[in-house]
């Protein structure tokens, strides 16, 4: 009986090849059907059993795109191993749901409750996918820009646009009200930033130790440093600058202009001078207990009566001390007589000299970079002092009394 077996299993396996054929997909084709077509009879002989053999591999390999590197059925002697059962595909990954509106162009997050993750769990699966975003969170669009009133933007002055958003600044100094009106802020900025690159060429004039420095090493930022102080608002209410030997950093004696609506103001000097130079104190004081005349000299040039010592009722000495009280010691120095007759010299910590801007000064059409450079020309002698002093070491203690 065994030719007939052989005969019936020859006959199945052709059976099957045909039924296969006739698929339009062999993955469609289910591993208990294979099994039964391959397996009818039970003594193949090595040749029919690599026939079928050649066939299940040529239909693994159209059965997933998923799974190209599949290796074909082993071959054996004898009867065929039943095949094991497929390994049901696991569904792709699904991609994370994207909001089906994204928010405008310029809005931001603001602050708000973090409940969003709960919400999320318990969402129905045929929910929509439109809310994306925390719960409690509100998205704050920009502003537009305000209409220029009809006066042009111009390198070496202050536009009136920006002397508002100053002001409008000082009244909402807050984080949603900046971000805001942030496209204003990037306006002012940038007018601003045309202004200093003028008056730089200006100030590089009038003093010749002053490098050309790129705008950036010269403004400041307008976020303020709140780490350390009880005052937690977040900005500046005025724009700022500062020219010095290395821009305004560093501790050589500054050229100082602030851009304020109402409290324009412009200066030079040092300040807190023991933090950049720690013996500088010790070498003005002692400049000072030996008479001081150069120094002395230096604060009454009459140059300076007219911006900065404008009280006449006051020597010029006596309101260079009354600027510099701020941070003043209130009692005498360590190894200095209470009655001496500089004593209020003697108890400066800071060695500035400033003076108002009024807002006219920044008026369409005015030239405020020619008033300005006027003031700071005044300036130059004073800061040359300085430098000459406490950074160079020009000055001896015999020079320092003629």
């Amino acid at each position: 009986m065994a030719p007939k077996r052989a005969t019936q299993g020859r006959a199945a396996s052709r059976t099957g090849r045909v039924k296969s054929e006739t698929k339009s997909a062999y993955f469609e084709q289910t591993e208990s059907e294979s099994e039964a077509a391959s397996v009818s009879g039970s003594d193949f002989s090595e040749a029919e059993i690599s026939d079928s053999d050649a066939e299940s591999e040529d239909a693994s390999a159209s059965e997933s795109d998923f799974e190209t590197d599949k290796k074909p059925a082993s071959k054996a002697k004898g009867r065929q191993p039943a095949a094991k059962p497929a390994k049901t595909a696991k569904p792709a990954a699904k991609p994370a749901a994207k909001p089906a509106t994204k928010p405008a162009a310029g809005t931001k997050r603001s602050s708000g409750a973090k409940a969003g993750s709960a919400a999320k769990k318990a969402r129905p699966d045929d929910e929509s996918d439109l809310e994306d975003f925390d719960a409690g969170e509100v998205f704050i669009p920009k502003k537009e820009l305000r209409p220029d009133g009809g006066v042009d933007y111009k390198p070496g002055q202050i536009h009136p646009n920006t002397m508002q958003f100053l002001a409008e600044l000082a009244v909402n100094n807050v984080r949603d009200w900046f971000w805001e009106n942030e496209k204003e802020y990037r306006r002012a900025k940038k007018d601003f930033d045309a202004f200093v690159e003028v008056l730089a060429e200006e100030m590089i004039r009038i003093d010749d130790m002053l490098p050309p420095l790129p705008v950036s090493a010269l403004t400041y930022r307008i976020h303020r440093d709140i780490r350390f102080s009880n005052d937690k608002t977040p900005y500046k209410p005025y724009f700022a600058a500062s020219f010095s030997r290395t821009g305004r950093a560093g501790h050589y004696a500054h050229y100082y202009v602030h851009i304020q609506p109402g409290a324009s103001r412009l200066g030079a000097g040092m300040w807190h001078v023991q933090e950049g130079i720690p013996d500088g104190l010790q070498v003005m004081r002692e400049l000072i207990d030996r008479g001081g005349k150069r120094f002395k000299a230096v604060l009454n040039d009459p140059a300076l009566k007219r911006y900065f010592f404008t009280d006449p009722d006051m020597s010029n000495i006596d309101q260079f001390v009354a600027m510099n009280q701020g941070d003043a010691l209130k009692r005498r120095p360590n190894g200095y007589d209470q009655n001496h007759p500089d004593i209020g010299l003697l108890r400066l910590k800071s060695y500035t000299i400033h003076g108002w801007l009024p807002d006219s000064l920044f008026a369409p059409g005015a030239a405020p970079v020619d008033e300005i450079t006027k003031r700071f020309a005044t300036l130059v002698r004073f800061n040359t002092f300085l430098n000459a002093v406490l950074k160079d070491g020009e000055l001896t203690e015999s020079e320092g009394e003629e």
